[in-house]
């Protein structure tokens, strides 16, 4: 979803917070990312992301209509496409900061517009008023208080600063009921195994169906900007 600040939100909270997770109270500086870059298959899983997301998430940008000279931040930016494709658009008077917990892949590009933060969105904070745009793509829902990080992204913006947002909607997910029963019961019991492992792990499988009213009830935002975008599931 897009939304456009008005640069007078307030400030969100520390990081101190909780999550209940299947009867566990997982405390911000408990909780560990479960899809870190440092995997041995990571690259390959950010491919695969890229290749489902990407196009909407181009045609997302695109909506919002990036120009030369702007300031854009990326957060959690995996694989780096979105951040590479934003340092052409905003061009040699623009700059793309791009954060991620193990920025490896981010550092690997060749963009002279572009800086790389190691940086945790659920414990560090964001420069106040600093960015045109401010790009998060499938990383909220596996966030403790996510809410929290929305705030942090929209105290960064510039007054009239763009925010956008995209998180899967895994409620949605189901397995292709064309498939043979043998193959139906398989993919069920492998995604039900997936899901249980990142719910354990303090993932929100909702958010993606909440996010639109996560940040219509922050401060700092005009009503009038907001546009939903269509719900991506990452299967």
């Amino acid at each position: 979803m897009f939304a456009r600040s008005t640069g007078s939100i307030t400030k969100p909270e520390g990081a101190a917070g909780n999550q209940q997770v299947k009867g566990k109270v997982l405390s911000n500086m408990e909780y560990k990312y479960p899809l870190s870059n440092e995997w041995e298959a990571a690259r390959e899983r950010l491919f695969e992301l890229e290749a489902v997301a990407d196009p909407f998430t181009l045609r997302n940008l695109e909506r919002i209509g990036i120009r030369k000279g702007w300031h854009c931040l990326e957060v959690a930016g995996g694989g780096g496409s979105i951040a590479r494709w934003l340092c052409r658009q905003v061009g040699a008077s623009g700059h793309v900061v791009a954060t991620d917990l193990e920025p490896r892949f981010l550092e690997a590009i060749n963009e002279p517009n572009l800086e790389v933060w190691r940086r945790d969105i659920v414990r560090d904070a964001l420069p106040e008023g600093r960015f045109d745009l401010i790009h998060a793509r499938a990383v909220l829902v596996f966030l403790p208080q996510p809410e929290k990080a929305i705030a942090k992204m929209v105290v960064a913006l510039k007054p009239g600063g763009w925010l956008l947002v995209e998180e899967p909607d895994f409620i949605s997910a189901a397995p292709d009921p064309s498939m043979s029963p043998a193959s139906l019961a398989l993919s069920r019991k492998g995604w039900d195994a997936v899901v249980k492992y990142l719910q354990s792990q303090g993932h929100d499988r909702e958010l993606g169906r909440r996010l639109y009213h996560e940040v219509a009830n922050l401060g700092g935002i005009r009503n009038g900007d907001f546009a939903c975008a269509k719900r991506l599931c990452f299967a």
